[in-house]
């Protein structure tokens, strides 16, 4: 995808200036610095055979992404289509792109909104920090007010709960309560490190046996729960075992192991002619020979050559691409034990719970329920089947709630570009309900189909 012809990048820009208008220029450009110099500080990590071996290992994934300041990490990536051209990390990116070319979409229906000014402050707000929600909630006052609603953003009252928004049309009202998710839930986080202290063992032993390679493992039981130093093992025993020329799986109780030889030359033979950005999609597919969309890869490369992207410009960071390498290491792993995906299919119950609390007793009220399908199809499929438990069994008590929406999102990267999808899944009380139903980031233009994205990104695996 060429990003400068995308519809989408005029949008953003629009969204983008009115952030930088609103925040002040002056003060864009003191975070804006502070952004580019937090990746400035990370030192050079190399991996030696004591880093590997070290119990630590798993800490040398220094971040990419700054927690310190989230909106100035995102309004800098979006800068960074116009003015810094090589400056990115897709996996982040496309996180971002959909919401700020929406609220560019509705940037002059929001400007008109009354609270919109005290909304901005607490997106700005360095010491809140929390602008995902802030976003959220953007996206869906433009929603209604594309549809000819009257919007008002509800400041926090002291002494009781409130709702996000006051929408109005003819002769209805609503109280409107936004709730988006964190990206991943705490346990997929903690499956996240268990892996990498077991990842370690398995580059360890790639380097041991001077084998460059790929190596895919399915674990079949919660990942905390095997051995730390069970996929070492088992990378040895294949490679000597004369496995690897065949491909073949290797069985265990606990996972699935297979793996194949990194062919060095031709990787360098593509990198020398067209240097990529580590990471990235396209280092993946060059690595791997394919790129799963929903895959969960680490990689462990040593550069040869890299190339710099206007090296002298303490702006430009994130800017470097490989032109050739000594040696590669690459593992993509996925946990298809039932207990695994339960937990990683976000707690619906207690988000619902809380947004109900902040709709008053009197009048009707909407809620609005945002979240990411990052941990794949079989994950979004269980919450799927979560979020219609729920909502037949939910009690809303004296709460008069006419309609609820789960807003699901798909925002990756590809190796042609980005990749977004959305699912709506919507619970109402009145069948005739003058509600919006459509998507929130997807433009009119776009065909609709009557599917989740889960279940055709299930399918398409199966076809495979």
């Amino acid at each position: 995808m060429k990003e400068d012809t995308e519809p989408w990048v005029g949008d953003a820009k629009k969204a983008l200036d009115w952030f930088i208008e609103s925040m002040g220029r002056y003060q864009w450009y003191r975070r804006r610095i502070a952004i580019a110099e937090y990746f400035h500080s990370i030192d050079k990590i190399t991996y030696t055979d004591e880093d590997i071996q070290s119990v630590g290992f798993e800490k040398k994934f220094a971040p990419v992404a700054v927690y310190s300041d989230w909106i100035s990490w995102y309004m800098y990536l979006v800068e960074s289509v116009f003015e810094r051209q090589g400056c990115d990390d897709p996996s982040q990116s496309s996180r971002i792109y959909p919401f700020f070319a929406t609220i560019g979409r509705g940037v002059d229906l929001l400007k008109k909104m009354k609270g919109i000014a005290k909304r901005l402050d607490v997106l700005f707000n360095e010491g809140q920090n929390q602008p995902d929600s802030t976003l959220y909630e953007l996206v869906v006052a433009a929603h209604y007010a594309g549809h000819g609603w009257t919007v008002e953003f509800l400041e926090d009252h002291p002494s009781r709960k409130t709702p996000d928004l006051e929408i109005t049309k003819s002769n209805k009202k609503y109280w409107v309560e936004c709730k988006r998710f964190a990206k991943v839930t705490g346990y997929a986080e903690k499956e996240r490190q268990e892996w990498q202290k077991r990842v370690k063992h398995l580059f360890n032993a790639m380097r041991l046996e001077r084998v460059p390679a790929y190596a895919e493992i399915i674990f079949k039981v919660p990942v905390e729960e095997t051995d730390e130093i069970m996929l070492g093992a088992a990378f040895t025993h294949y490679n000597r075992s004369g496995m690897m020329k065949s491909g073949k799986t290797l069985p265990h109780l606990q996972f699935d192991f297979k793996a194949m030889p990194l062919d060095i030359a031709h990787i360098n033979s593509v990198l020398e002619a067209q240097p990529t950005r580590p990471t990235s999609p396209q280092m993946i597919e060059l690595l791997t020979g394919n790129y799963e969309l929903n895959g969960s890869y680490t990689e462990l490369i040593n550069p040869h050559r890299i190339d710099i992207v206007n090296p002298d410009d303490r702006l430009f960071v994130l800017n470097k691409f490989y032109g050739s390498v000594h040696e590669a290491y690459i593992a993509k792993w996925d946990c298809i034990a039932p207990a695994s995906i339960d937990k990683k299919a976000k707690e619906i119950n207690k988000m619902l719970s809380k947004a109900l609390s902040q709709i008053p007793d009197e009048g009707e009220g909407i809620i609005h329920i945002g979240y990411e399908t990052v941990t794949g199809p079989l994950v979004e499929l269980r919450r799927h089947e979560k979020i219609k438990q729920v909502i037949d069994d939910f009690n809303y008590g004296s709460k008069n709630i006419n309609a609820v929406f789960f807003n699901a999102f798909q925002l990756l990267t590809k190796t042609d570009g980005l990749d977004w999808a959305e699912t709506i899944l919507f619970f109402e009380k009145d069948i005739n309900s003058p509600l919006p139903k459509d998507l929130l980031l997807v433009p009119e233009h776009i065909d609709l189909r009557n599917d989740t994205h889960w279940a055709e990104d299930l399918g398409n695996r199966n076809v495979k």
